[in-house]
């Protein structure tokens, strides 16, 4: 029910003993992580291509040099 949480991450947190969105609502942004650990990581990664991408189909629309 959250955007963003699929299967893999709702099992990563299940591991870590987070069930319920109010264990999920109690957690630092530290906390939180250090319980996804390398997902966090690779989720970040897509996010940061996705957003290059963007950004260069912008600069090849509107015609502007690299």
């Amino acid at each position: 029910m959250i955007r963003g949480i699929g299967t893999v991450i709702a099992k990563r947190l299940n591991q870590v003993g987070i069930y319920t969105f109010e264990q999920l609502a109690e957690l630092t942004p530290d906390e939180f992580e250090a319980a996804l650990d390398d997902l966090l990581q690779h989720f970040f990664d897509e996010r940061s291509i996705l957003r290059q991408a963007g950004e260069l189909a912008r600069i090849k629309k509107e015609g502007q040099p690299k």
